[in-house]
C-alpha cells in the first residue's frame, strides 16, 4: 500500500462520512482500504514486538555473560546493522512492506546477534589467559572472523535463493533485506563491534561479574615481522686489497 493510495481512501472515507448518518452506513473494500486498515490495526502490535525482542535479547546476553554493558554494546550494534539495511532501501526507493521492519528486526537481531557473542566471548577468553587488551582482540578477531563470515554466507545463500525463486512480492522483499542484513552484521560486527569493545574494555571491567581485566601493558602489533639482519663476519683475508705500487723506474715497492 503506497502513500498516494493511502491518501485516496482517506478521500473516499471523507466523502462516504458526509453522506452516512445513524441510519445509512458506508465502507471501502479492495486491496487498498484492506492494507491500510492493517497497518493502522497492526502498528502498535509490531513496535510491541520489537521492544519485547530487543529486551529479550538483552537479557539473555546479560545473563550469559553477567554484565551489564555488554548486552547493551552487543544490542546497539545489531541494531546500527538493522538502521543501515532499512536505511539502504529508503536511500534507493525500494517498496518496503508494511510488516518488513518488525520481521527484519527480529530475525536480523536473533540471528547475527550470535556473531557479536563469539567475538565477545573470544575476547574475554583471551585477556582471561593473561594477554593484553591489544593481543586478546588481536587473537579474538583472527579466530572469530572466519567463523562469523561462514555464518553470515550462510544466511545469506539461504535467504537470497528465496528471493531468486520465490514469485510474492512481500516475500521477495524480506528476504532481500535479510540476505543483506546478513553481510551488514558481519560487517559490523568486525569493524565496529571489535574496536568498541577495545576502546569500552574498563567500562566493561567495571560492570561485569567474572570479567578478568588484563594489566599487561599493551604492544603494538605488526602485520610483517621484519627479521634484524645478522652481521656479517669480518674477514681479514678478505677484507683488505693488497695493491702494488710502481716508482719510476718501474719497480715495485
Amino acid at each position: 500500500s503506497t502513500d498516494e493510495c493511502n491518501s485516496q481512501v482517506e478521500e473516499i472515507e471523507n466523502i462516504i462520512h458526509k453522506y452516512t448518518d445513524g441510519d445509512h452506513f458506508g465502507y471501502i473494500t479492495g486491496e487498498g482500504a484492506l492494507y491500510k486498515d492493517l497497518i493502522e490495526t497492526t502498528k502498535v502490535d509490531f513496535t510491541v514486538t520489537s521492544a519485547i525482542s530487543i529486551i529479550a535479547v538483552f537479557i539473555v546476553i546479560a545473563v550469559v555473560f553477567k554484565s551489564l554493558s555488554i548486552p547493551f554494546i552487543l544490542v546497539l550494534s545489531i541494531e546500527v546493522a538493522i538502521w543501515i539495511n532499512q536505511g539502504i532501501s529508503t536511500i534507493f526507493g525500494s517498496a518496503i512492506p508494511f510488516i518488513a521492519p518488525t520481521v527484519i528486526s527480529c530475525i536480523q537481531l536473533g540471528a547475527t546477534v550470535d556473531y557479536a557473542i563469539l567475538l565477545t566471548s573470544r575476547f574475554k577468553e583471551e585477556l582471561a589467559k593473561g594477554q593484553s587488551r591489544t593481543s586478546a582482540m588481536f587473537k579474538a578477531a583472527n579466530e572469530s572472523v572466519r567463523s562469523v563470515f561462514q555464518s553470515a554466507m550462510l544466511f545469506f545463500f539461504a535467504t537470497f535463493g528465496v528471493y531468486l525463486v520465490c514469485s510474492i512480492s512481500i516475500v521477495k522483499s524480506i528476504c532481500a533485506m535479510l540476505a543483506r542484513g546478513s553481510i551488514i552484521s558481519a560487517l559490523v560486527i568486525v569493524f565496529f563491534v571489535a574496536p568498541l569493545l577495545l576502546l569500552c574494555e574498563k567500562l566493561i571491567a567495571k560492570t561485569s561479574r567474572g570479567w578478568k581485566s588484563s594489566d599487561v601493558k599493551d604492544e603494538p602489533i605488526t602485520a610483517f615481522a621484519v627479521p634484524p639482519k645478522k652481521d656479517e663476519e669480518f674477514d681479514e683475508e678478505t677484507s683488505f686489497t693488497e695493491f702494488s705500487f710502481s716508482d719510476d723506474d718501474g719497480e715495485d715497492e
